[in-house]
């Protein structure tokens, strides 16, 4: 990976409950979104950016060396980082190699804590080397902590070099001090945040810890660590976020900074625990003890006269500070502001919390036998009461259309069968007029249910769900029950006049709504409206009646009776099948665009509605027009409306989203598709895997790192579009897998056994490979590098 090409990729750190910390790999913060803690105060709802991130730089030899840089409009980075990046990787948590100087680099390393969701930054210097191996593993750092407990964790090779860092023989001379300076906002994460009056910089400060409260009514923002903290209140203005500019959206915001942290990097590593704190309640006891004996509250007001500083970050009123000292917190030591006070003057503690949370992380990291599976536990999340699945990040919520179909990869295919059962019973709740919702709102307010298509994907996952065979009797029943109230719902009419016809097809849409899951509006209007009969609709309709035909022996006649209605009235003379038949609800007008929905009557669903030639020429249609390495096209080049670059302002996106933007979740029903087609034997499987599943592995170290984007242009070079990371995207990629390696694959009752297979070694080689790694060696020399990337061919056979 190039570390300038690539440098606004961006990884993701996830908190479990809706928050997460992500970031460029390299550059500035490019997204409103992006953030060091965004905390979910009605998980995964009500989500808010507390700290958006850092200034950080190191001082000492009489220079000043940049660690991170900003963009400021209209189009300026600064400071220009001078610390070169000479190694990344995401796993187990994203972790950086910058070279300090010909002696030294610095690791930096940022991760979420599941079990708190804290964000945990950590810096230390070690020595400087060179190759290609500049990365320390969770070997070599456990090794580091044993050193400094002074215990021999001595070995050969990493060993050597984990003493060295760990004892600090090398840091110990080493005269760098670390100054971290944080960016506050405290906003919707949709949001923009500017420079106003009301910002409250007071800094609640007690030995080891300081708290901000910026707005009434959120959180507090709680910083603990080992190092000292200089109350500074100052404004950062007119921030740019490169990629919202691309999105046609206001792209300029201001940040307030409360004050800088310092560390001492010869003592040790430099830690900094960042927590959300729902209840605001202040670090320090009421009456404690403060800065040289002062309150221990210090609030900005009283040493700035006002919430706002000059330029160069001296007070603007008339009751400024007199004395830095009144200020000064050692966060490591005692209230006397020394670095060296109290029983805890070398930050150990800190440093030891530290390790306890990192340690249990990768513990619980480890758990996952590869980094697609650690990717997918990202997407699970609360939602009191039960869980959900976050549709993607960094900007989705919880869809009732991407829940369902993203859980049989995220969910089944891992083998997380519980809570797959647990999610899905916590939806029957939700059943309403035969319906579920499309989404629930970020206010809390009533679910929307304007969709077609939602409730019978819910009928796709319940069957695959019972086919693990570990649902208990009662919930199956429960299960069962929910999926009877949809179809009885569907046969006596839902919302939006969905209903079924006389032809036994489903039927559904009104003026101004949008039901399938091409729901893009542009300029007040829906882009691709489909009211009538879509075809993908009918074959989640037949699958739902199918699977519920096992305990209900009234259903078989209406089953019979749709069955026939399709193969009769949806074969197209140009290929493959209409998109939709009786389009406005006017009997024989059809829309006849090549789109990929089709492809759900052969491959993606438990039972195909077609087989044989009129399977194939849904295939061929597929694969010559709309197929590309990264995804079907929504509509063929060629077909009126055809855009094939998914950019420009939200206008000029919504009207390409669906019309010619490729999709990379449809490449799991495709290849399914393909299989049933060409003949499931190891030779087409084998093939299946190079041609299909390679390009999207390959993916993942493209964009949203160990993880698959929404969407990709329709045109060369099918560059990478929407949330960087996308639930269904990733999911249907690890259904397919399991589906490639289950012994069930391809036969009658479809993908069903892929509910408890595991992901078969021979696919994952490639995805737990470590080309997340990105490496810009600066040192000419060919050392060879101890964990290449493995071979393609070799892994996918």
């Amino acid at each position: 990976m190039d570390g300038v090409s690539r440098r606004d990729d961006e990884w993701l750190e996830a908190d479990g409950r809706g928050g997460y910390a992500s970031a460029t790999v390299l550059g500035p913060r490019t997204r409103r979104y992006h953030a060091l803690l965004l905390y979910a105060t009605r998980p995964p709802t009500g989500r808010v950016v507390l700290v958006n991130g850092v200034e950080a730089w190191l001082e000492g030899e009489g220079r000043r060396v940049p660690l991170t840089s900003q963009r400021y409009l209209p189009d300026v980075e600064a400071p220009a980082a001078t610390a070169p990046c000479i190694g990344f990787t995401t796993q187990p948590w994203p972790c950086w190699r910058l070279r300090v100087d010909d002696r030294h680099d610095l690791l930096a390393e940022c991760l979420v804590e599941r079990a708190g969701g804290r964000t945990v930054l950590r810096w230390q210097l070690v020595e400087a080397r060179a190759g290609k191996g500049v990365l320390p593993d969770a070997g070599v750092r456990q090794a580091a902590a044993s050193a400094r407990a002074g215990q021999n964790a001595g070995r050969e090779g990493a060993g050597q070099d984990a003493r060295r860092a760990g004892t600090g023989q090398d840091t110990l001379r080493a005269p760098w001090r670390l100054c971290v300076r944080p960016l506050l906002s405290g906003r919707d994460y949709h949001a923009l945040h500017h420079e106003n009056p009301v910002f409250d910089f007071t800094a609640a400060c007690e030995p080891g810890r300081v708290q901000w409260r910026p707005y009434a009514g959120l959180p507090a923002i709680e910083a603990s660590g080992n190092g000292r903290y200089r109350h500074e209140p100052d404004w950062y203005r007119n921030f740019s976020y490169a990629r919202e500019r691309e999105r046609g959206l206001d792209d300029g915001e201001d940040l307030a900074t409360p004050g800088v942290f310092t560390f001492d990097l010869a003592a040790g590593a430099a830690v900094l625990i960042l927590a959300a704190r729902p209840d605001g309640q202040a670090a320090a006891a009421p009456g404690g003890t403060g800065v040289n004996g002062t309150a221990s509250v210090i609030d900005a007001s009283s040493v700035t006269g006002s919430s706002s500083v000059t330029g160069d970050g001296s007070p603007t009123g008339a009751a400024g500070v007199t004395a830095a000292a009144t200020s000064t917190v050692a966060m490591a030591g005692g209230p006397d502001g020394s670095a060296h006070a109290g029983a805890d003057a070398d930050g150990a503690a800190a440093r030891a919390e530290v390790e306890a949370i990192m340690a249990a992380e990768r513990a619980r990291r480890a758990a996952f036998p590869d980094r697609l599976r650690r990717s997918a536990d990202a997407y699970l999340v609360t939602r009191r009461p039960g869980l959900t699945l976050l549709a993607g990040y960094p900007w989705f919520t919880d869809w009732g259309r991407d829940t369902f179909i993203a859980m049989r990869g995220l969910l089944l295919a891992t083998g997380r069968i519980a809570e797959a059962g647990d999610l899905l019973e916590a939806w029957t709740g939700h059943v309403s007029e035969g319906m579920l919702p499309n989404c629930f709102p970020d206010d809390g307010g009533v679910p929307a249910y304007n969709t077609i298509d939602a409730s019978l994907w819910f009928v796709v996952a319940v069957h695959d769900y019972l086919a693990t065979g570990h649902a208990s009797a009662a919930r199956r029943q429960r299960l069962r029950e929910a999926v009877d109230a949809i179809l009885r719902g569907h046969v006596q009419g839902c919302r939006y006049g969905i209903a079924v016809d006389d032809d036994g097809l489903l039927r559904g849409g009104v003026a101004g709504q949008q039901l399938t899951w091409m729901d893009a509006r542009a300029n007040g209007r829906e882009v691709t409206p489909r009211i009538g009969k879509p075809v993908e609709v009918q074959a989640l309709w037949i699958n739902a009646l199918r699977i519920a035909s096992a305990w209900d022996d009234g259903l078989p006649p209406r089953l019979d009776r749709a069955q026939r209605t399709f193969e009769a009235r949806f074969p197209s003379p140009r290929g493959g099948l209409y998109d939709v038949i009786d389009a406005d609800h006017v009997a024989g007008r059809v829309d006849a665009a090549i789109r990929p929905n089709q492809i759900l009557a052969v491959g993606g669903l438990p039972y195909p509605v077609l087989e044989g030639m009129a399977a194939r020429h849904v295939l061929e249609t597929v694969q010559l027009h709309l197929w590309t390495p990264l995804g079907l096209r929504t509509l063929a080049p060629g077909e009126p409306g055809y855009v094939g670059r998914y950019a420009g302002g939200p206008a000029q996106r919504d009207a390409a989203y669906h019309q010619g933007t490729a999709w990379p979740w449809l490449m799991g029903p495709f290849t399914q598709a393909w299989l049933r087609v060409q003949g499931d034997v190891p030779a087409t499987r084998d093939d299946a895997r190079r041609r299909f599943l390679e390009p999207l592995l390959r993916q993942l170290d493209e964009g949203g790192l160990d993880h698959i984007a929404e969407v990709v242009d329709g045109d060369a070079p099918h560059a990478w579009g929407g949330a960087p990371c996308q639930a269904w995207s990733l999911g249907e990629l690890l259904r397919i897998m399991a589906w490639l390696e289950t012994p069930a694959a391809g036969a009658a009752v479809g993908s069903t056994a892929a509910g408890s297979a595991s992901v078969g070694a021979t696919v994952v080689g490639l995805a737990s490979g470590r080309r997340g790694t990105l490496v810009t060696d600066p040192d000419p020399d060919p050392d060879p590098d101890p964990d290449p990337d493995p071979d393609p061919d070799a892994t996918l056979r």
